[in-house]
């Protein structure tokens, strides 16, 4: 073959390595989404590569067959061309003739290396990697045709593949399209440190991806804190009590806690006659209460409260005794974050003060405290700040009362009764900080 025609052929042989480089890792890098949203607009191209992302086994194996090819006919014709080409500068004597034949070969080995892994290689590679949909529509086609032309080749050579890797146990699968929920959290964690997502977008995915992890224990309103009507009360008095205790819904209970047996509704007590007040009871206005376990899955709690049209549950711990109330608000708000209305006191759960310390209400939620302090406590049994403090101490908790909660020193400031209302967080390493007690 001619020097001019084998240098040319040489050239080509890069750029088709360059193609199936490009198409390969832009088949890897692309999303189907992507694609299906251009396919929705009338794209025939976007809609062959999504046939092509579906079947990528096979059209990755295409490119493999292709990019050897290639370089098999680099070896065969490309190294020769080049050596022809730069042969002649080292004519010497015949004496050391095989010295410099040697040196001329090897030269011509690396010029070929060399420019197959820049322009054939890495150049094709960083192009997909930064534009695969763009790079994946200019080669859907031409892979697409290559593909059906070998694919007996591609069968044989995949079968053969399968058949070696058998009795190691490896399974023939495709690759999968789907995401483990872990795989989803580096994602968003990626994304939004890159920019992409904003912060209150992080915090909505990573609340929906926490969110069926978290059962209706951890979001309840506990049983020391529900304000509650006895059944025999009338009308007038939860009218009173709701002076004092603005809430838009009491349970009613006969005897203690434990026999809840409904749920009244100031709404259904608007407009009542004072008189009429007085004379009725409150159980003849009281709705239905649903009963369901601490342990339920909050995904599964608002799909029951949607499905029975209730906004509250009544959570029974193991013993069958009342553990606390849970609210669609208090699960919606696991999802979207706090919601305030007009009885809700301002006051945020952990409020940082001018010395470094933070207040820290006792009902706080380890999962709320574990995001603001960036602590490590996904071993511990409990499920507000209270009841850490008060499991660490291993006794009814006074206020002075001291513990280390990793890293950090957590002081109890004020009690509800014997309920921990209030502990103080101030980091272990500043200086002066106090020892336990």
């Amino acid at each position: 073959m001619e020097l001019g025609w084998a240098l040319l052929l040489t050239i080509a042989l890069v750029l088709v390595t360059a193609f199936f480089v490009a198409a390969e890792y832009a088949l890897v890098r692309v999303r189907e989404t992507q694609l299906a949203e251009l396919a929705e607009r009338g794209s025939a191209l976007a809609a062959l590569g999504q046939r092509m992302v579906r079947r990528i086994d096979e059209y990755i194996s295409a490119t493999q067959v292709g990019i050897t090819a290639a370089n098999l006919g680099l070896g065969i014709v490309g190294e020769p061309a080049v050596f022809s080409l730069i042969g002649p500068v080292f004519a010497v004597d015949a004496e050391v003739a095989g010295i410099f034949h040697a040196l001329a070969f090897i030269i011509a080995f690396a010029i070929v290396t060399f420019v197959t892994i820049v322009i054939g290689e890495l150049a094709p590679k960083y192009l997909a990697l930064h534009s695969p949909l763009r790079v994946l529509l200019l080669t859907a086609a031409p892979l697409f045709a290559f593909t059906q032309l070998v694919r007996p080749f591609i069968w044989a050579v995949g079968g053969s593949a399968r058949l070696v890797v058998r009795p190691f146990g490896a399974a023939d699968r495709a690759r999968e399209a789907t995401y483990s929920e872990e795989e989803l959290r580096l994602l968003v964690a990626a994304s939004a440190r890159s920019g992409v997502l904003q912060e209150s977008e992080r915090e909505l995915l990573s609340n929906v991806l926490n969110f069926a992890d978290k059962v209706v224990r951890q979001v309840m309103v506990p049983r020391t804190e529900i304000v509650a009507v006895e059944a025999n009360s009338t009308v007038a008095d939860v009218t009173e009590l709701a002076q004092k205790h603005p809430f838009t819904r009491y349970p009613i209970y006969r005897e203690d806690l434990d026999n809840v047996i409904g749920v009244v509704h100031v709404r259904d007590l608007v407009g009542m006659p004072p008189d009429q007040a007085r004379r009725t009871r409150v159980t003849q206005v009281m709705r239905r209460v649903v009963a369901v376990p601490e342990t339920m899955h909050l995904d599964r709690a608002l799909a029951e409260m949607r499905r029975q049209r209730v906004p509250l549950f009544l959570v029974i711990d193991e013993f069958g005794g009342t553990a606390g109330l849970v609210t669609m608000e208090d699960v919606l708000e696991e999802l979207v974050g706090e919601l305030q209305d007009e009885f809700d006191k301002a006051a945020p759960l952990i409020r940082k003060q001018d010395d470094g310390s933070f207040l820290v209400d006792g009902l706080t939620s380890l999962d709320d405290l574990r995001e603001r302090l960036s602590l490590e406590l996904s071993d511990e049994p409990y499920d507000t700040v209270g009841g850490l403090v008060f499991g660490k101490l291993g006794r009814l908790a006074r206020i002075g009362d001291s513990v280390e909660i990793d890293g950090w020193r957590a002081e109890v400031t004020a009690m509800d009764g014997r309920r921990i209302a209030q502990v103080r967080m101030r980091s272990a390493h500043r200086q002066g900080a106090p020892r336990p007690k």
